[in-house]
């Protein structure tokens, strides 16, 4: 009765390890950009008035896609520089914008 019980509890441990060590990650997951956008136009606008909170809301995050789109543009021109072949520059210019 008690290995099941060992078992249990090494596997517990280690899906713990794993999530602690995704949480030290430095990419922030789109829903906490999210959380942190919504707090930001929350203190800029008043928070009831949906037409000036959408309005913030908007402009945040067409500021996130158009940085998200400069870094890809700038990942692609390195990869270009470098002169390399199809499938290497694929997984260069995916590590790049995941480095970013």
């Amino acid at each position: 009765m008690r290995f099941p019980v060992i078992i249990l509890a090494a596997a517990l441990f280690a899906l713990d390890a794993g999530h602690a060590g995704a949480q030290t990650s430095g990419k922030v997951s789109n829903r906490a950009l999210l959380r942190q956008d919504s707090d930001a136009c929350a203190k800029e606008v008043d928070r009831h008035r949906m037409d000036q909170f959408a309005d913030c809301m908007s402009k945040r995050q067409a500021e996130h896609k158009a940085a998200a789109k400069q870094k890809s543009e700038d990942c692609k021109k390195q990869a270009a520089d470098q002169n390399l072949h199809y499938v290497k520059r694929l997984r260069f210019i995916r590590r790049c914008k995941a480095a970013g």
